[in-house]
Formats: C-alpha cells, sequence, structure tokens
C-alpha cells in the first residue's frame, strides 16, 4: 500500500465511522421508540362527560383510576438489548470525534515524512 494511501485511509476512518454512527443513530433510536411507546385501555364505557358512548369500540376515559398502561412489545431483553446498542454507538460516536484529533494529525505526518532510501 503506498504512503498517500495510507494516510489517507488513516485520516478518513474517523470521520467515515462517526457519519455512520449518526446514521444508525436515529434507527435504532426509532426502533426502540416503538418498545417505549405507552397506549392507554380503559375498563369503563364512558365519555368524557360521564354519558355512556353509544359506540362501544371507542373506550377512552380520563378517569386515572381505571386507565392501565399497556405496552404491547414489552419484554426485558429487547430493552436491554436496545439499551446496550444505544450505549456501544455512543462509545464508537466517543471514539470516532477522539480519533479526528489522532488520526487526522498521524495521517499528515505519514503524508509529510520522507522516506529514508537505503544506501547503496
Amino acid at each position: 500500500m503506498r504512503k498517500h494511501t495510507k494516510a489517507i485511509l488513516i485520516m478518513a476512518l474517523p470521520f467515515v465511522t462517526l457519519f455512520l454512527i449518526l446514521l444508525l443513530f436515529p434507527i435504532f433510536r426509532f426502533a426502540s421508540a416503538s418498545i417505549n411507546e405507552t397506549s392507554y385501555i380503559s375498563s369503563d364505557i364512558e365519555s368524557l362527560d360521564g354519558a355512556p358512548i353509544i359506540d362501544s369500540t371507542r373506550t377512552f376515559e380520563l378517569n386515572t383510576s381505571t386507565i392501565q398502561p399497556y405496552i404491547p412489545f414489552e419484554t426485558p431483553v429487547r430493552t436491554t438489548a436496545f439499551g446496550l446498542i444505544n450505549v456501544v454507538l455512543t462509545l464508537i460516536g466517543m471514539l470516532s470525534v477522539l480519533g479526528i484529533f489522532i488520526c487526522v494529525p498521524l495521517g499528515i505526518y505519514i503524508l509529510v515524512k520522507k522516506e529514508e532510501k537505503p544506501k547503496q
């Protein structure tokens, strides 16, 4: 591998990694938001003003004693997995930002460094 190619790859690595992390973060946030979304079901068939609802399919009421949280896909394994993925993405993102301060000067050094020619 040539010196210039190696230097450019070293300088580009943290930027590419940071771009991928910033691309993956919203995807996993969106997927984990569907798990943490809480919908509510009600056990009473009354409207907001207390009168009975004619359509029994609408059973939502603001009385907090009868509203129970219902989380459809809540499993501890999924929540833990998405939490770990977020932590790993965060750590890789922080290492990418720190890598910018290390890899860019290193790549410039490799580009500028003169190779010693062997004496004949």
